[in-house]
């Protein structure tokens, strides 16, 4: 099986998000949403954190606002929400799954 730039990048991206990647080969289906639920049980996740995640893939901003604030990560965020849903998730669950620098307000 002869793998192309596209297999490569999502290979990448799985590695990383994966059920980003699972969204992009097989778009909204149960795979997807048995891939985020394995992905977040995964995670030493605060509850807080696994709320945020999943309010996340539908709005963004507001998971990475219950998790950092109104601080840059949130500005940040709606303007890659604006610019693609895609790039405002993947920051959105770098936002909440990384420790913030400074407390939230």
């Amino acid at each position: 099986m002869k793998l192309t730039g596209n297999d490569f990048i999502l290979l990448v991206v799985s590695l990383f998000l994966p059920p980003l990647a699972v969204f992009l080969r097989k778009e909204l289906n149960i795979e997807f949403w048995i891939n985020v639920i394995l992905t977040i049980l995964a995670m030493e996740l605060t509850d807080r954190q696994i709320i945020a995640l999943i309010i996340s893939i539908f709005l963004p901003p507001l998971g990475v606002f219950l998790t950092r604030g109104l601080q840059r990560d949130f500005w940040i965020n709606i303007i890659l929400t604006v610019l693609g849903w895609i790039p405002g998730v993947v920051h959105a669950w770098w936002a909440i799954i990384t420790k913030p620098d400074r407390p939230t307000l």
